[in-house]
Formats: structure tokens, sequence, C-alpha cells
């Protein structure tokens, strides 16, 4: 996943640069080494018990081989739908990814009624899953397909791996902090409060998952191209789109502030009671890494992505001390506050740093007002406790609608409905 995300993110920024020809190169050098990556796995198969200790259980010969086979296939499908985004095909793009959600999730169900829920239920369902869309890919996609002569493409090999190579300490970086905190959890708390605090970081990470990553996965396409053609309408775009995902995402959190609590106290065992005011923290924490993701868009596209392999670095680091010394003062409320905190420290060097590289003028007091009225709202709609539930209900939808309409009204030029509703039309004719 490390090398499909360098790659990946190596052939989108080069992408917007090359002509057709040298794109037509670059895909076939990236699953050229896809297909490589998998062979030198299958080369040290003799080694088996050095992957079923990563894997976690003990495995045969061909349970080994589909996994290898899953791992490429799955580079394949990854690369092809990120190709796609690249080409703003939005409606294959649709079509490819339910298809593909709706075959994998079919396929699984199968499994586990056949093997009576095994765990290789999941591995089977996304071998065919991602074989089948790999085979689909290469069809689709048949024509960029060419031959390479590496003393000719020697240039266009080295371009990839020099922008490709920093993400994968940068993602090793993100990995870390993703695990830090629970371990972190586990030796300075109990065991026990891991799964509270996990509840907490799921329905959080359920937000990032459904609106901040597909925003900043939809908008990188349309940014990286502007950057290339036109650097003024680019900083132009930028400076909305700075504004205009924390506004949705804060009214998105205000509106699940209103009904959430009852849903969530109904469906999680009351052990888990305590995780729910986490979830809040990790969503506006979630919301500052989705404008850094913006705001560190000039970094990528101006192929500086050792700078962004330090920001990460020093993010690992950062987040491992704020976690020790927070989880200890404050328990699980501290391991929150910690990836907030970080965040929030990421964003601001990330924001000082594309400042340099290229001076955009972006609107900071309006950034700033934005985030105090959502964190006073999601606050009040939190610390209002009303026994009545009708009560309750009245007043969070009072709260929100009220922020909603101070937010809606002071960025009435970024949330003009008639041109969201002219611009939504335009897009579904031109892809119809």
């Amino acid at each position: 996943m490390l090398l499909t995300f360098g790659l990946n993110t190596g052939f989108m920024i080069r992408y917007f640069k090359e002509n057709n020809e040298n794109i037509k190169k670059m895909f076939t050098i990236v699953l050229l080494i896809f297909f490589a990556s998998i062979f030198i796995l299958i080369l040290i198969l003799p080694f088996k018990d050095f992957y079923q200790a990563i894997l976690g259980f003990k495995a045969t010969l061909l349970q080994l081989l589909i996994f290898f086979a899953t791992i490429l296939f799955y580079n394949y499908v990854s690369f092809y739908l990120g190709f796609l985004k690249n080409q703003l095909k939005a409606f294959e793009f649709s079509i490819y990814s339910v298809c593909y959600a709706l075959v994998n999730g079919a396929a699984t169900i199968y499994f586990i009624v056949q093997l009576k829920y095994s765990y290789l239920s999941f591995l089977y369902g996304a071998f065919i899953a991602n074989g089948i869309f790999a085979l689909i890919g290469t069809v689709y996609y048949r024509n960029y397909f060419c031959k390479i002569n590496y003393s000719s493409n020697k240039k266009i090999i080295k371009d990839l791996f020099r922008i490709s190579w920093p993400i994968l300490p940068s993602q090793i970086s993100s990995s870390v902090i993703n695990l830090n905190d629970k371990y972190q959890i586990n030796s300075l708390l109990d065991q026990s409060f891991v799964g509270i605090y996990s509840v907490g970081a799921r329905f959080g990470g359920m937000f990032q998952n459904f609106l901040i990553s597909p925003f900043i996965s939809s908008y990188n396409p349309i940014a990286f191209e502007l950057f290339s053609k036109d650097t003024l309408k680019f900083k132009e775009v930028q400076k909305k789109y700075f504004l205009i995902l924390p506004i949705i995402s804060i009214m998105l959190i205000l509106g699940l502030g209103i009904v959430f609590k009852p849903l969530f106290e109904k469906f999680i065992d009351r052990r888990y009671w305590s995780g729910y005011y986490l979830i809040f923290i990790f969503m506006v924490g979630f919301i500052f890494q989705g404008i850094t993701s913006i705001v560190g868009i000039t970094i990528i596209m101006s192929e500086k992505l050792h700078i962004s392999m330090v920001v990460g670095i020093f993010a690992a680091i950062i987040n491992l001390l704020l976690n020790y010394f927070f989880i200890k003062s404050f328990g699980i409320l501290g391991a929150a506050l910690a990836m907030l905190v970080s965040s929030l420290i990421v964003f601001i060097l990330t924001y000082t740093i594309n400042n340099r590289l290229l001076k955009i003028n972006y609107p900071k007091i309006k950034l700033l007002f934005i985030i105090i009225v959502g964190l006073i709202a999601i606050s009040l709609q939190n610390i209002i406790v009303i026994q009545n539930s009708y009560y309750s209900f009245i007043i969070k939808f009072g709260i929100a609608v009220l922020s909603m309409i101070v937010l809606y009204f002071t960025n009435r030029e970024l949330l003009n409905i008639n041109q969201f509703a002219t611009r939504f039309n335009l897009f579904f004719k031109k892809w119809k």
C-alpha cells in the first residue's frame, strides 16, 4: 500500500506536466513496478514463518500466493481508480467504485457463509473482487500500454522515483501516529480504556472517510491541473476551498450533533458511552488535516515532497510526545487532544512552508472565525444536558441552525446556493 500510494502520487503529479506519449510510458512503468514488487515477495516465499507472523495466522503456500496476488490486483485497481480521477471521468469512476464495492461485499459474504465466518473469507473475497476489476481496468486502459526502453526513458523513471520515495517515510510516520495512541493508552492506563477510545476514534474516522477524504480526493486532480496551467486561477480556487471544507464539515457535525447521541447510546454498549465526546474532538482534528491537505498541494506540485517527509516525521514525533504527557494527565481524553493539537501544529507548519513556495493570501481571519463559531456551537451541543429528549432536541437544533445562519451570512460569496445549483447542473450534463 505504501508503494501504491507513493507511485500513484508521483504519477498524478507528473500527469499534468507531461504530454500524452510520456503519460503512456509512465503508466506502463508504474504497472511494471507493481508487478516486480510482487515478484520479489514471491521469491522469498520459503520464509513462510516470517509471513505468517505478519499475517497473524498459519497460511498454506496457496494462501500466501493468493495473498500476494490480491496485493498485486489491489495495486492495479487503486492505480486505475486514481487515473480515472486524474482524467476527471466522474461517471466511469463512480460506476467502477460502486461495482467494485458490491462485488467485494458479495464475494466476502459468500465465503463467510461457505467457510463459516473464517478470517480467510475476507482474503478470498478481496482476491476475487480485485482480480476481476484489475482485469477490467487492464482492458479499459489497454491503449496506454507501450514498449519501454530503459536507456531512452531513464529520465521518466528517475522523475517518478524522485517524487515518490519521500512519500514512503511520510506514510510510515502516518501509520505510527495511527497506532501510537492506542499503544500508549494500553501502556499508561489499562487495556479496558483502549476499547472506549477505539469507539470514539472509529466514529471520528467515519467522518474522515465519508467527508474529508472524498472531498480531498475529488479536489486534488482539479487543483493539480490548475496549478500546472493557470497559477492565478489556482490561487483563487485554493482560497475558496480553504474555507469551504471547514464550513461544510462544521455544518455536518452540528447536524449530526442534533440526533447522534440518542442513536449512539441505543446501538453502542453502555461500557463505551464515555467515548462519545471523543468523536467530536477527532472530527475537528480531521478538519485541520483536510485543510492541511488543501494547503499542502503547493508542496506536492512544486515537487518538494522531501519537505512533506520532514513534516510527516516531525508530526509523528510531536504526536508521540503529546500522547505521552496528555494521556498521563487527562487519560483517553488526552490522546484525542494530542491528535487535535498535533494536527493543528502540522497545519500551521505546512501553511508557513507553502506560503514561502507560493504566496497565497489565504483568508486566515475568516478561517479562525469559522473554527471559533464551530467550536463554540459543538461544545454547547455537548455540554448542555437536558433529560427531556424533546427539549434537548429543540435546543441542539436551535444551536445548529443559529450557527449555520451565522456561517452562511458571513460567507455568502462562497455558499451561493444558486451558484452551486448551476455548477451541479453543468457537472451532471457533462457526464450524462
